[in-house]
């Protein structure tokens, strides 16, 4: 959680950073960035926007590593009260940097570059290397929390989900006692882990002609989003008692 927490504050710094660099660089234009921002404001949004949008909402519950960050690593109850100004904070502030982006993007490099890469592009185009590196460190901290948690978070769903309930079945139907399971559990984890990062290295080099990163999202979002009625309809519904104490078992 620190190392996230760490890795989310090296990003926000990166990304802002580009967006004040894209808004020199429009008020250099002839349109200047609050005409231009203004005329895309009223637009009407399109559906496809509005389902996009849906769908990043949803994703904030039903990503695997968002439900473990927010629900399972939650320690404190009382957390929930900063978490409830802070984070819609952040969200505001890493999203503030995304228009000038965009229109200093387009204006530069049209369609020639892919938005993905504005935020590096820019200032490299400008020939300001320092800030290209900061933006270029921010992108790889942003991948690097998503890799570990990413994997932490699928190995231990796997371990818990689908070989867990055979351990502790297992476990349960032995008579000498409750055996120490962790270190079957840590083993089954950590091989969860390469597997997670063998099958996204392959899904990498099927999908390597792929240009916008955004697709991967999008993606990952229309799947997951399937989820959230399941989760929507669980929340109204009584707790049920668990079988077994995996604490008791040394889980």
């Amino acid at each position: 959680v620190l190392a996230l927490a760490f890795e989310s504050v090296v990003k926000l710094g990166a990304l802002l950073a580009g967006g004040i660099y894209a808004l020199v660089v429009l008020d250099g234009s002839d349109a200047g960035v609050v005409s231009r921002a203004s005329d895309i404001m009223r637009r009407i949004p399109t559906p496809d926007f509005i389902a996009m949008i849906g769908l990043g909402a949803l994703a904030a519950f039903t990503l695997p590593h968002q439900f473990h960050t927010g629900v399972v690593e939650l320690r404190d109850p009382a957390d929930l009260k900063t978490a409830r100004w802070l984070f819609p904070g952040y969200l505001m502030l890493i999203g503030a940097p995304a228009l000038p982006l965009a229109l200093a993007g387009l204006q530069v490099f049209g369609s020639e570059v892919s938005p993905d890469l504005y935020v590096v592009a820019l200032p490299r185009e400008g020939g300001h290397s320092a800030l290209a590196l900061l933006a270029y460190v921010g992108g790889l901290s942003a991948a690097t929390g998503m890799m570990i948690l990413s994997s932490l978070t699928l190995s231990i769903m796997i371990g818990n989900h689908w070989l867990g309930a055979r351990m502790v079945r297992g476990a349960t139907g032995e008579r000498t006692g409750s055996p120490d399971l962790r270190p079957r559990v840590l083993a089954y984890r950590r091989i969860g882990i390469v597997v997670v990062f063998a099958m996204a290295w392959l899904y990498s080099r099927a999908m390597g002609g792929v240009e916008a990163l955004a697709d991967f999202g999008l993606i990952s979002f229309s799947a997951l989003a399937q989820l959230a009625p399941a989760m929507m309809a669980s929340a109204h519904l009584p707790p049920v008692p668990p079988r077994t104490n995996l604490t008791a078992l040394g889980v």
